[in-house]
């Protein structure tokens, strides 16, 4: 609740039954204790480029884990070793590297997690139905069992696993009773609710999931997972641009700040423009007036360009499922379980917890910047 994405729901004086309401169906239908969310987790904090990469794709970046990794390199020794910048340099550098991060991240990580969740999808169980065909919907005990036979990193402590089964279905419980006495439903019909879900519909059953009595399919176990994941790498990435766009806007603020040796970002010119038609030039035969090139809205707008590219490297990555080297195969002997998941979700990209370009932490950013650069700015317009 205290996310920024929960933001709006603070400060447009939403209900708060609403508010909680949402946020139990999130718990219940994203939030869970399964193994592969703690991998990919421990991927993203642990994991890094392999050393190819770093020595031939971005030399540039000190090597380090994925948490740490950022889509600009304005925090790093080498890049203060070439201070001042021309601005268009700047800006081409900027994006450049942003491309490189990217491709990296889709090349190696993209992949890494998605090997992890097909391996996942591979070990659940499979229901075989009359006709010989399968429908993956497996219970959540089968869950447990499939996430505790993938870890192979936890001991074998039937104590452990005790304690885990309570803790679980104490928690699923908990989440039964609160969603139903939101919802104005009494333990009676809550319970029924709850079995009719996982019982047989009147709809059509297709593989990899069932149909409702409306007529919509309904997730199978494998699908959420999926989407669980999917949310949580999104959010990953979220992190890295926020962090990206904070050195963006240090560069300029930690400029004056003590014990930080003083530098200087960009290369301003004292140029000669003739007074009509503003145009720079060395000719003498026209009236004209002293200026500097560039000035101070072409800074403003190139590190607005410069933000904006941050933000677009981080959006529009394939989903898990969608990743060309694993999607003939994603999920093994289970492919048939998320299948429909690939069709549905072919166009669809990894953003549901990107940062957008009207986010306030995006306008924030360059409202920092613009700041910094009318106050530092200052000085050269005194020679004018």
């Amino acid at each position: 609740y205290q996310l920024p994405e929960w933001r709006i729901y603070r400060q447009t004086g939403v209900d708060s039954r609403t508010i909680l309401q949402n946020f139990h169906r999130m718990d219940h239908n994203l939030c869970n204790t399964l193994s592969i969310m703690l991998d990919l987790q421990y991927l993203w904090m642990d994991g890094s480029l392999p050393t190819m990469v770093w020595e031939e794709q971005i030399p540039g970046i000190q090597r380090c884990t994925y948490t740490n990794f950022k889509f600009v390199d304005v925090n790093q020794p080498r890049f203060r070793t070439k201070l001042p910048f021309m601005l268009d340099e700047f800006a081409v550098h900027v994006e450049s590297l942003a491309k490189e991060v990217r491709d990296a991240l889709e090349t190696n990580w993209v992949i890494s997690a998605a090997s992890k969740l097909s391996t996942f999808v591979s070990h659940l169980p499979s229901t075989p139905m009359v006709d010989g065909s399968h429908i993956g919907v497996p219970s959540d005990a089968d869950m447990r069992m499939a996430a505790e036979d993938d870890d192979h990193s936890i001991g074998a402590s039937s104590v452990d696993s005790n304690r885990f089964k309570k803790f679980k279905d104490a928690n699923v419980r908990k989440s039964m009773r609160a969603r139903a006495s939101l919802e104005g439903l009494t333990k009676k019909a809550a319970h029924g609710r709850h079995s009719g879900l996982l019982g047989a519909s009147s709809g059509a059953p297709t593989p990899g999931g069932a149909a409702t009595p409306s007529g919509k399919r309904k997730a199978n176990k494998a699908e959420k997972v999926i989407d669980c994941a999917t949310v949580l790498m999104s959010r990953q990435l979220r992190g890295m641009c926020e962090s990206s766009l904070q050195c963006l806007a240090e560069l300029f603020e930690k400029l004056s700040l003590p014990n930080t040796a003083s530098y200087s970002i960009f290369v301003i010119n004292v140029r000669l423009r003739k007074v009509k038609t503003k145009e720079i030039t060395t000719d003498f035969a026209d009236p004209l007036e002293v200026c500097l090139q560039p000035d101070m809205a072409e800074i403003q707008h190139t590190m607005s360009n410069a933000v904006n590219v941050v933000v677009n490297a981080a959006r529009g990555y394939d989903r898990p499922e969608q990743a060309a080297a694993l999607k003939p195969t994603f999920g093994g002997k289970n492919h048939y379980m998320i299948k429909e998941l690939q069709i549905a979700a072919q166009y669809k990209k990894m953003n549901e917890a990107s940062v957008a370009l009207t986010d306030s932490i995006v306008a924030d950013v360059k409202r920092r910047i613009h700041e910094k650069i009318a106050e530092y700015f200052a000085a050269p317009a005194s020679l004018l």
